[in-house]
């Protein structure tokens, strides 16, 4: 009997082992982010989820200031519906279900990195499209020596992200790193590369080089670690082995220049790397040997030597001629030569065009996009310009018939358009500011003139965006290349006073480029 009890205990362990075995290991969750618009007069939300078979297996409720969610879940194919509550947390409506997958994390994938080269000393501003991103990520880049530079990474729309961080110092390929919780890495090997900029020289001192040891000193900017100096005759190619560069920083090169270096006119290059291109600095000379006599000593110097070849010519020569003769070689003749050689080698002076009136104008704007911006921003915006008009010709009031006029002037518009957040787009800002250099044509009548022009310049652009949580707001400024081309059609009310109304079609180089209409009513004063 006791060996039949011992026997039923055994199995009973037996079995309470292997159901213990066989019962399923709980799986790791992970987040799936939803987020929704909020509707007027909702008490709050809940968020239901359910698995294949019709099972609830999450549900969360909200109040009505939250519109978004982590639905956490194992790995697997799930449905969601968000349920609107009213004032008395009772089901108002709900959604309809909609499918979604909880995927266990992985490394990030990256499908593209713009641009793929940067200026050193140049804050980083990235973009970049990638897939399998969590919202822990962390992201890095690693220079050329092997120094970690963290990035701060914003989630952008249409799975694009913008990478931010602090300068990068070091020319070279640059890698980058993209980690999701716990240590799933991803790396893309040299996607940016670094390079120094151009460097400016502001000054080049001094400009002519005396005999003995020399040093020349170069104040600018943008001089990089690596940059050298180069010297090269007219005709020669530059080449640095007459230079030593001594004293660096970004602002200030001191070079010791060889002291072998011949008489002549020597342009100065610089350039910021061994690969980089050379720019000019200036000029420097290297005076040779003055002669030890001048042309009249050597002119005169004969007739001292000759006068001794007879006593009676030296006294008549002495006490008649000389006198006389030397006063019609030097008065007369030297002189006569030298202003005529002067004449023939003095080039004619160059004098720049007079500036025979200025305008000054003014004006509202009414802006329209176009293209892949007249999406975000349909509606037409009301904003400003300016100008300022150099003329080189008069001829502005004819008094019979048509006058043509040229002109050289810089104008200045803005744009600022606003869109509200709605179900397709966040609340967004766009305020670009353009500076173009415009030549132009004017025809002028007796009580009208029309103007042609076209302009290139540069333009500051900003787009602030709101976050899709509506909670915060990310700023991406860009200066981009700007052109346009329009005709102004103006009354002249008195000679120094005008009115008028432009057309013009401006283009600004974004990513994509922002194209324009504007239509402009103006005032322009003019400055004989």
């Amino acid at each position: 009997m006791i060996a039949k009890n011992l026997r039923l205990a055994a199995l009973c362990c037996a079995l309470v082992s292997l159901g213990s075995f066989a019962h399923p290991q709980p799986q790791k969750a992970f987040p799936y982010y939803v987020e929704w618009e909020a509707i007027d007069g909702a008490g709050g939300y809940r968020v239901e989820a359910r698995d294949p078979a019709g099972t609830i297996v999450f549900t969360e409720g909200l109040e009505s200031t939250n519109t978004n969610c982590d639905i956490v879940l194992p790995p697997g194919r799930y449905a969601f519906r968000i349920v609107t509550l009213n004032k008395f947390l009772r089901m108002e409506n709900a959604t309809d279900w909609i499918p979604f997958v909880v995927e266990a994390y992985t490394a990030p994938i990256v499908t593209k990195v713009a641009p793929a080269s940067v200026l050193t000393d140049s804050p980083i501003s990235l973009k970049m499209t990638a897939d399998r991103v969590s919202t822990s990520v962390s992201a890095w880049l690693l220079s050329p020596s092997g120094i970690k530079i963290p990035l701060k990474i914003a989630k952008r729309k249409n799975g694009s992200f913008s990478l931010t961080g602090s300068p990068l110092t070091e020319k070279g390929p640059y890698s980058l790193f993209l980690s999701n919780p716990p240590n799933l890495v991803t790396q893309k090997k040299n996607i940016l590369a670094a390079r120094y900029p151009n460097p400016t020289v502001i000054s080049l001192d001094p400009q002519i080089l005396e005999n003995g040891a020399h040093t020349l000193r170069l104040t600018g900017k943008n001089f990089s670690p690596e940059s050298s100096v180069f010297l090269a005759r007219r005709g020669e190619d530059a080449h640095a082995s007459d230079t030593t560069v001594t004293e660096r920083s970004p602002t200030v090169l001191t070079v010791s220049v060889s002291s072998q270096l011949e008489a002549g006119e020597y342009s100065v290059f610089i350039a910021n790397d061994p690969t980089a291109a050379k720019v000019i600095a200036g000029t420097v000379v290297v005076p040779g040997v003055k002669p030890a006599t001048t042309g009249h000593e050597a002119a005169i110097e004969p007739d001292h030597v000759a006068a001794p070849d007879s006593t009676v010519a030296t006294d008549s020569t002495v006490t008649q001629n000389p006198a006389v003769a030397a006063d019609s070689a030097v008065a007369q003749n030297p002189a006569v030569a030298a202003n005529d050689s002067s004449d023939a080698k003095e080039p004619k002076p160059f004098s720049l065009p007079q500036i025979k009136k200025i305008s000054l104008s003014g004006g509202g704007n009414l802006n329209v996009c176009f293209a892949d911006w007249q999406g975000l921003y349909p509606w037409p915006t009301i904003t400003g310009h300016g100008a300022i008009d150099f003329y080189l010709t008069n001829n502005l009031r004819p008094e019979h018939g048509p006058a043509l006029d040229f002109s050289l002037g810089f104008r200045c518009d803005v744009l600022h358009a606003e869109r509200e957040r709605d179900s397709t787009y966040v609340n967004s800002t766009l305020t670009s500011v353009s500076a173009l250099v415009c030549p132009a044509a004017t025809v002028s009548f007796r009580h009208f003139r029309a103007k042609a022009y076209a302009g290139i310049g540069a333009c500051r652009s900003a787009l602030v965006m709101g976050m899709p949580t509506g909670t915060a707001s990310e700023e991406v400024v860009s200066f981009d290349l700007a052109y346009a081309a329009g005709i102004n059609l103006e009354y002249p009310i008195f000679d120094w006073l005008a009115c008028g109304i432009s057309n013009q079609f401006w283009v600004i180089q974004t990513t994509p480029p922002i194209l324009l209409y504007t239509a402009a009513v103006y005032v322009s004063v003019y400055i004989p």
